[in-house]
């Protein structure tokens, strides 16, 4: 049972843990009365939260009653990588001479307690979260909202959101740190063509090995 207050809400939150737990895959059908029933609520919520989750590019309808979990091909995957790396790597190659000796210590923080989880492997969900703060930590100096948002919705969409739990069995905790520690030193060096090849580089070599579990080479799981 959910608090009535948010039902809308928390039908989402639900939805998308049960994706993340493994529960719900890729081509699975999401049915409104089955979720009425598990949540013990109307489906006039539930129906709200299938909306925000298809807006989110989470969910497709395949008919007017018919929805599911997406399914993403491996160009999809690889697409949605390559565009983050594209958007990513010049909007930071724009800002880097911005930089301070602040803003380089921040990040140097988040790989150091990244290298510390590397030795901790029960710790990959956090090693999720690092990843997005490094990220969030070279938008610092962008003065343009809109590259921010179209970046980070670019890759921090149902792509990777889908296969987040892909993404943790597949780059050891090590690999994780390792990647984004050279990542770090180039970005010291404070070369903007240097720090574009390199970012949009980090993100095509994610995307070549997220690509793998495209429906089209896998099967709808």
């Amino acid at each position: 049972m959910i608090e009535r207050s948010t039902y809308s809400e928390q039908t989402v939150v639900y939805i998308k843990n049960k994706i993340l737990r493994g529960e719900l895959k890729s081509g699975d059908r999401i049915k409104e009365s089955d979720l009425a029933e598990e949540l013990k609520i109307s489906r006039a919520p539930i129906r709200e939260a299938l909306l925000t989750l298809t807006q989110e590019g989470l969910i497709e309808s395949k008919t007017r009653i018919s929805r599911v979990i997406v399914s993403l091909t491996s160009k999809q995957i690889m697409d949605s990588y390559i565009v983050g790396g594209v958007l990513e790597g010049f909007a930071v190659a724009q800002s880097i001479h911005k930089f301070s000796a602040d803003d380089f210590e921040q990040l140097e923080k988040i790989v150091e307690k990244m290298r510390k989880y590397a030795e901790a492997p029960k710790k990959l969900a956090e090693l999720s979260r690092l990843d997005h703060a490094f990220h969030d930590a070279m938008f610092v100096h962008v003065d343009n909202q809109l590259l921010v948002d179209f970046s980070l919705r670019s890759y921090r969409g149902a792509v990777q959101f889908l296969l987040c739990r892909k993404w943790r069995e597949t780059f050891t905790p090590e690999s994780i740190y390792e990647r984004h520690a050279a990542l770090l030193d180039i970005l010291k060096e404070g070369d903007p063509v240097t720090v574009e090849r390199a970012i949009r580089a980090h993100y095509n070599d994610t995307g070549d090995v997220m690509s793998q579990f495209g429906s089209d080479r896998l099967g709808t799981e």
